[in-house]
Parts: structure tokens; C-alpha cells; sequence
């Protein structure tokens, strides 16, 4: 803005903003051993006019199909679905998705997709207790935590009555009983997969989910994803940061 005052100042007009460009949320997905589709969804970053001309796969396997996207820009969300059945088991391959843009452009969304072997449950077995968060992207505060139900083919998970517009989502077990989950040696788990860093994908919603599928597995060292999230905590408050520390799950009656 002072560059700005200061061109005005002498009679130049500031130099106009770039256009939009069309970028991936999340930019890359893990499918881990079991998950089969997750949701991608491709818009501006600023104002602009860049569309999308295609979105294509270099694996036969994977296939993309736009599930609610503008009619001529064809931007907005995509599915992808796995076929498992024509992966060789026991295996882990790294395709990648090519998004076409018009004007002449393109990047790519990498995926990892892990086969495991014949005969290997979905359920992952028994990981005890586990706790589904749902925090406020905007203000990094835990607005609703529910315990998954355990069933034969794994844990489900459920929330009703959500309001705001996005959500980032975190799963892990207490095995101390710390009110803090994903720590060492505990399940942790985000959606769409955890990530390297501090960031947890922002999921923008318009309606009902029940696509919100995540793998959870134990942490064999200290976390940078629960280093980070330390100050995350049921009360929505700041509090100092460790590297022991994982996001605070709630206690109690919920929002």
C-alpha cells in the first residue's frame, strides 16, 4: 500500500494485480493401502479467467470424473477412484494427474497409491480408542471432537449440526490419557492424508459428506504435524508449543 500511495503520489498508476490461476486442493494425495476415491477440488487462487480444459491420469487405474464443476470454466470439484483390482499386490506405484488449463497451460497433482498383499483387512485391526477432530481452519481451534465407533471393517466416524463453510479434520488415539492425541508411539491420521508440515488441508463444504475417508497409523517418532498443532486445544486457546505435544482432544459435552 505505500508503494501504491507512492505511485499515485508522482501520477503513476499502480501496476495492475496478476490474474487468477487455477490451482489443486489438496496438491497431492496419499491413497494409503485401502482408501479407493477422494475429492479434488481445482479453483482460482484470485480473480481470473483461466479454465480448465482437462484433467487426465497416467495410470489406467486411476480414473477422474468432474462431480460438480462450472459448465464452461470447469472449475470446481473432481472425484478420483482407484481400481484396486488391477493393481499387483503388495505394491506401491506413484501416479500422477495432469491438469490441461486454457490458456496453454498445465501442472501436475501427485498421487501414491499402496496395494497390500492378499489377504490384508481394511480394518487395520484394533488401534483402540479413537478421536475424530474437526477444527475451524480460520482461527486453528477445535470446534467439535467425537470418538469413532469400531465395527468389523474398521471405524466410523459421524458429526451433524456443522455450520461453517470449511473444516480441516485430524484423527488419532490417546493411549496416556493426555487429552492430547498424536503424539509417539499414538494412531494419527488427517484427511485427506497427514501431512509433512504443519498445514492440514482445508475441506470447503456446501453440503452433507460422506466421503471423508482417512487412514490412521502409529507415530514411530516425534510427529511435525503434532509439533505444530500443539497450541490446538478443546478450549480454542494459544498455549506453548512442544515437540512432546499433539493436537487436545475435548472432554465432555461438545459444541
Amino acid at each position: 500500500k505505500a508503494v501504491e500511495a507512492a505511485l499515485a503520489g508522482v501520477g503513476t498508476p499502480p501496476p495492475a494485480a496478476p490474474p487468477g490461476r487455477v490451482v489443486a486442493a489438496p496438491s497431492s494425495i496419499d491413497f494409503g493401502s485401502f482408501q479407493s476415491s477422494a475429492v479434488l477440488d481445482l479453483s482460482l487462487d484470485a480473480p481470473g479467467t483461466e479454465r480448465v480444459a482437462s484433467v487426465t491420469s497416467s495410470n489406467s487405474a486411476v480414473t477422474v470424473a468432474a462431480t460438480s464443476v462450472d459448465a464452461t470454466t470447469r472449475r470446481g470439484r473432481y472425484t478420483i477412484n482407484i481400481n484396486r483390482a488391477s493393481l499387483v499386490p503388495g505394491t506401491t506405484v506413484y501416479p500422477t494427474l495432469t491438469v490441461n488449463l486454457s490458456p496453454a497451460r498445465s501442472f501436475v497433482v501427485q498421487l501414491s497409491i499402496s496395494q497390500p498383499a492378499a489377504g490384508a483387512s481394511a480394518s487395520g485391526g484394533d488401534m483402540g480408542p479413537l478421536y475424530v477432530l474437526l477444527v475451524n481452519p480460520d482461527t486453528g481451534d477445535v470446534v467439535s471432537s467425537v470418538l469413532a465407533v469400531r465395527g468389523s471393517t474398521g471405524y466410523t466416524w459421524s458429526v451433524t449440526g456443522w455450520t461453517l463453510p470449511s473444516v480441516q479434520i485430524l484423527a488419532g488415539s490417546d493411549l496416556d490419557n493426555d487429552d492430547l492425541i498424536c503424539q509417539r508411539g499414538e494412531a494419527c491420521g488427517a484427511y485427506p492424508l497427514l501431512p509433512s508440515g504443519s498445514e492440514l488441508t482445508t475441506v470447503r463444504l456446501s453440503g452433507n459428506r460422506n466421503d471423508l475417508d482417512m487412514e490412521v497409523a502409529p507415530l514411530s517418532g516425534i510427529s511435525a504435524t503434532a509439533a505444530a498443532l500443539g497450541a490446538v486445544s478443546a478450549q480454542g486457546g494459544a498455549r506453548p508449543r512442544s515437540a512432546a505435544d499433539g493436537p487436545r482432544r475435548q472432554r465432555g459435552p461438545q459444541p
